[in-house]
């Protein structure tokens, strides 16, 4: 490919420079007589990814699983929001979820034997869910602009919420980098829906972060893990040991403990500075 014609080296800048932007110790504080506000009446997309790594340059996505939240409740295909307890109950209400749960054909088409082992998606399963007939509660993308370009649509310019915010977001970075070629075939090609505005507003999406955020606020038990998981049995809700490091289900307790830590941060800290 001729890069002097590359759309997406205008955008590599953007993408670099792309971080967590929001916490909700400032969201709680800066506007503490309104807070409910800045939470109960907003919808945010909360995400995760699994990967075939920790991050090196050369690991790729293969899964992408997000819901909509709003007032500690997530958002039903029937359009109404229900509470977390709802979908718990039976892992099959999961399919009932207005959710993002796809998975990626990686481009080296390879997922290393511990990955498969810790989050149970295969290279198999990920093939054998290609194509109009895959289920719709599980489908994969060819490619990574196709799954990109979904994933926009489904944020709609909705906030971000992540826990362990920076890990998701710098692969999202790699990523970019990884298919900057992928990219700019779709970019240039006038029947592909991904445009460098989408992709613009992507990477100035505001971003939270449950764990940083756990780590300033809960504070009482220096010992206390900060892993998704132990978080949920910290606000009384112990996750299905088997269903995490799934990125579809991982949303569902960060969405919960995003609420808890808003609580918290709002009856520890009321009309106090925190430094």
């Amino acid at each position: 490919m001729n890069f002097w014609w590359s759309k997406t080296l205008e955008l590599l800048p953007l993408v670099s420079e792309w971080k967590i932007s929001q916490s909700i110790l400032d969201i709680v504080l800066n506007d503490i007589a309104n807070w409910t506000s800045a939470y109960q009446d907003v919808e945010f997309v909360v995400f995760d990814t699994e990967t075939t790594g920790l991050g090196a340059r050369t690991d790729e996505i293969i899964e992408i699983g997000a819901v909509i939240v709003k007032n500690n409740q997530i958002k039903h295909k029937d359009w109404s929001f229900k509470d977390y307890e709802y979908y718990i109950s039976s892992p099959e209400r999961f399919k009932e979820m207005d959710s993002f749960p796809y998975f990626i054909v990686p481009k080296s088409w390879y997922i290393p034997e511990k990955i498969v082992e810790l989050t149970h998606i295969s290279m198999d399963k990920i093939i054998a869910w290609l194509g109009p007939n895959a289920p719709e509660w599980e489908r994969s993308f060819e490619n990574f602009p196709d799954a990109f370009n979904a994933f926009i649509d489904f944020i709609d310019g909705r906030p971000l919420v992540a826990h362990n915010a920076n890990f998701d977001t710098k692969m999202f970075k790699i990523a970019f980098t990884l298919f900057q070629n992928e990219i700019d075939l779709a970019l240039n090609n006038p029947d592909h829906p991904l445009t460098k505005r989408k992709i613009a507003e992507f990477f100035n999406l505001d971003v939270i972060d449950t764990y940083s955020d756990a780590k300033k606020l809960l504070t009482i038990n220096p010992n206390l893990s900060h892993q998704n998981g132990v978080l949920s049995e910290f606000f009384w809700l112990p996750p299905q040991k088997d269903l995490l490091h799934r990125a579809i289900y991982d949303v569902v307790f960060t969405s919960r403990n995003l609420f808890w830590l808003y609580e918290y941060a709002y009856n520890t800290y009321n009309y106090e500075i925190v430094n």
